[in-house]
C-alpha cells in the first residue's frame, strides 16, 4: 500500500505542475456529470406533471433537458482538452527526465543496458501513464455520477435501486478479471517485443563480426556472406 500510494504521491505532483488544466478538467467533468444525474428529475417531471396532470408547462421543461444537454456538451469538450493536454504534458516531463537520467550514466553503464527493453517498456509504461490521466477525471465524475444516481435512484423507486445494486458485484468481478487478462497480455507483447529487438541485435552484432574478418562482404548476400567468412577460417587455420 506504501508503494501504491507513493506512485500516486508522485504522479499527483507531476500532474500540479499544471494547475489550471487539473482544475479545468477535474472541474468540467464534476460538473458534466452533475448535470448528468439531474437529467431524470426533469423527465420525471415532464412525464409525472405535464404528460400525465397537466398541471406544468412543456417548454420550461423541454428548454431544461435542451440546455442541460448544451451545457453537458460544452463541459466535456473542456474536459477532454484539458484533460488530454494535462496527459500529454506529463508524459513529456517524465520522458524528458528518463533520457536526462540514461544521459548521465558513463558509457560503461549504458552498454550494460538492454536497449530494446529500455525503450519498449518506457514507452508503454508512459502511454499508460498517459491514458490514466486522461481517463481520470471521467472515472472521478462517473464516481460522483454513480453516488448521486444512487440517491435519486432511492427517492424515486427504492426496489429497483436494490435491484440495480444487487448486480453491483458482478460487474466487479468481471472488471477484474478483464483488468488481469489485459495485463497478462501487455507483458507478453512487451517481452515479444524484447525479444525481437534482442535478435536484431544479434544479427546486427553477427553481421559486424564477418565484416570484420572480411571488408569484402559489404553488399553480398547472406550465403555468400557465409562462405566468404568460411574460406577466410580456413586460410587462418592453413596459415
Amino acid at each position: 500500500m506504501s508503494g501504491q500510494r507513493g506512485w500516486a504521491r508522485r504522479l499527483a505532483g507531476y500532474a500540479w505542475r499544471y494547475p489550471k488544466d487539473v482544475v479545468l478538467a477535474l472541474g468540467s467533468s464534476l460538473g458534466g456529470m452533475a448535470v448528468m444525474a439531474l437529467v431524470p428529475l426533469v423527465t420525471k417531471v415532464i412525464i409525472d406533471d405535464v404528460i400525465g396532470d397537466h398541471s406544468r408547462d412543456m417548454a420550461p421543461w423541454a428548454g431544461a433537458l435542451l440546455g442541460a444537454a448544451v451545457l453537458v456538451y460544452a463541459l466535456t469538450y473542456v474536459r477532454r482538452y484539458y484533460g488530454g493536454r494535462l496527459a500529454l504534458d506529463v508524459q513529456h516531463d517524465l520522458r524528458t527526465e528518463m533520457f536526462e537520467t540514461i544521459t548521465r550514466l558513463d558509457g560503461r553503464r549504458q552498454d550494460e543496458l538492454s536497449t530494446g527493453q529500455v525503450v519498449g517498456r518506457a514507452t508503454s509504461d508512459l502511454q499508460l501513464i498517459q491514458g490514466l490521466l486522461f481517463m481520470l477525471p471521467m472515472t472521478i465524475g462517473n464516481l460522483l455520477l454513480f453516488l448521486v444516481s444512487l440517491v435519486i435512484m432511492a427517492w424515486l423507486s427504492l426496489p429497483l435501486t436494490l435491484v440495480a445494486l444487487a448486480v453491483a458485484p458482478a460487474l466487479v468481478l468481471i472488471a477484474k478479471r478483464s483488468r488481469s487478462k489485459q495485463h497478462q497480455r501487455q507483458n507478453k507483447a512487451v517481452r515479444k517485443n524484447d525479444s525481437k529487438d534482442a535478435a536484431k541485435r544479434r544479427r546486427a552484432r553477427g553481421l559486424h563480426r564477418l565484416i570484420d574478418v572480411d571488408p569484402g562482404l559489404w553488399g553480398r548476400g547472406p550465403a555468400e556472406k557465409i562462405e566468404s567468412s568460411n574460406r577466410t577460417e580456413r586460410k587462418r587455420e592453413d596459415g
